[in-house]
């Protein structure tokens, strides 16, 4: 199984989006799916965004876990 994981918007006025693009990668992890057959496309701004209260970490709801940790990143 192959997963893609497509986000285009940026910066941090809508952090959601990013949010569920790192979540959804948390549950196809958690639901078997090997990191090597998913593939991430989002920009990666608001993990250290200055306006972030949590510094690198992204959450999905308002006291979740961090979804960030993990999801590879391109440099």
């Amino acid at each position: 199984m192959m997963s893609l994981l497509i986000l285009m918007m940026t910066d941090w006025p809508l952090p959601f989006h990013q949010s569920d693009v790192c979540h959804a990668y948390q549950l196809l992890r958690k639901g078997g799916v090997k990191e090597e057959n998913i593939v991430v496309f989002m920009y990666d701004d608001i993990a250290f965004n200055e306006e972030n209260p949590r510094p690198g970490v992204i959450i999905n709801s308002p006291h979740g876990n961090d979804v960030y940790k993990g999801v590879p990143k391109v440099c």
